[in-house]
């Protein structure tokens, strides 16, 4: 009789930590946030609840082959971080993720596929726990002890519990997540087309250059970060560009008014090409091999820059380039959008009234051999 007591009172013990771990579980992936953090979190719960000294949670990628780390939790963790990526050679992993089986090693040293690196933490027992909705296994939980045989087959009931319950709540945070993130991505997008079509709104509002593109230069801001902007117009019978609107980082010799040959230009690149052009400088010699007109700007301390084309007609015209002091700060996002911004209108873009024939190539300009440019410069 007093067995059959102790019996239910542990089962009802086991039950009890079985619901306020995954209740805390539950609470953490249900808040607002990145995934990451919050799979963290619920792996520091695990860790607690099985007195572990190692949790890991693994999902694949459809990008890459293998079972990727997603989070880890647990005081070794710390010291020797998991290695990022399970490949098939792993194969108690690959075979919990195939069967969607739990596995318990009691001793894990002994184990003829033991990682060197956890036996020489010490490692002694595991148990590798699939995590599964319905249909379909989403990743694996492992759950390592320093005890050999820590893992009584209560503790593995507990776990496994534990893991079916997680296989849900991880699919309803992943699916939030990814709402979340085409929320935003469509909420940017109607973001930058208001601004490109308020930019179209600016640009054929006046031929008044300076008020065009001082407004123009207003409005980009709120999409593309930079410390200078300039726009340069390019004269085809000579060869060269000139700065007809800058803002913001003053630079001698590119200063309105000046005048700088295509030939060795980031300007020049993108007359040729009439492609956007993202560029980062470490040092100095790396512009000097490439783009040795961008030094001045560099030494005023630029360190990303990005150029695109001003195209009326299907004719470069121009270019616009802005420039940041924060390294890498542009990315494709903002190359894909600055391609719009230059390209979509068909109508004529505003020009100095007396450049309206220099800006176009004639048969003859066509041959100066900096538009021919056969490898890149500036």
């Amino acid at each position: 009789m007093v067995d059959r007591s102790q019996q239910a009172n542990a089962a009802e013990n086991r039950r009890t930590q079985e619901l306020a771990g995954l209740y805390e579980i539950s609470r953490i992936l249900s808040e607002i946030g990145d995934f990451v953090p919050k799979a963290t979190a619920a792996m520091e719960k695990v860790a607690a609840l099985a007195d572990a000294v190692w949790v890991t949670l693994r999902m694949p990628n459809d990008q890459e082959p293998g079972l990727h780390l997603i989070a880890a939790a647990g005081p070794e963790v710390a010291e020797k971080p998991p290695i990022q990526v399970f490949t098939g050679a792993m194969t108690v992993s690959t075979k919990v993720f195939g069967e969607g089986s739990v596995v318990v090693i009691e001793d894990y040293a002994n184990q003829p596929a033991a990682s060197q690196q956890l036996v020489n933490l010490g490692m002694r027992s595991m148990v590798v726990l699939p995590v599964k909705t319905s249909d379909r296994t989403l990743g694996l939980v492992t759950v390592i002890s320093k005890k050999q045989g820590h893992f009584s087959p209560e503790l593995v009931q507990l776990l496994t519990a534990v893991s079916e319950g997680l296989g849900v709540l991880l699919e309803n945070s992943l699916l939030h997540e990814e709402s979340e993130i085409a929320h935003q991505a469509q909420r940017r997008l109607a973001e930058e087309s208001a601004v490109l079509a308020e930019i179209g709104r600016i640009v054929s509002s006046s031929m008044d250059i300076k008020d065009v593109y001082e407004a123009f230069g207003e409005k980009v801001r709120n999409v593309i970060p930079f410390d200078r902007m300039s726009l340069s117009f390019a004269n085809y019978e000579t060869g060269t560009m000139f700065p007809t609107w800058v803002v913001g980082t003053d630079v001698p010799g590119l200063r309105e008014g000046d005048v700088f040959p295509m030939e060795n230009s980031l300007a020049g690149q993108v007359v040729r090409t009439k492609e956007p052009y993202m560029l980062g400088a470490d040092t100095e010699p790396d512009l000097e091999s490439r783009f040795p007109g961008l030094i001045p700007v560099y030494r005023a301390g630029t360190l990303s820059f990005m150029a695109v084309p001003l195209i009326s007609r299907d004719v470069v015209i121009g270019v616009i380039r802005v420039g940041s002091k924060e390294r890498g700060i542009y990315t494709q996002q903002h190359r894909n959008y600055c391609g719009g911004w230059t390209t979509r209108s068909p109508a004529p873009l505003p020009t100095p009234s007396f450049m309206h024939k220099r800006c176009r190539p004639t048969q003859r300009s066509r041959t100066w051999r900096g538009f021919r440019l056969k490898t890149p410069t500036p």
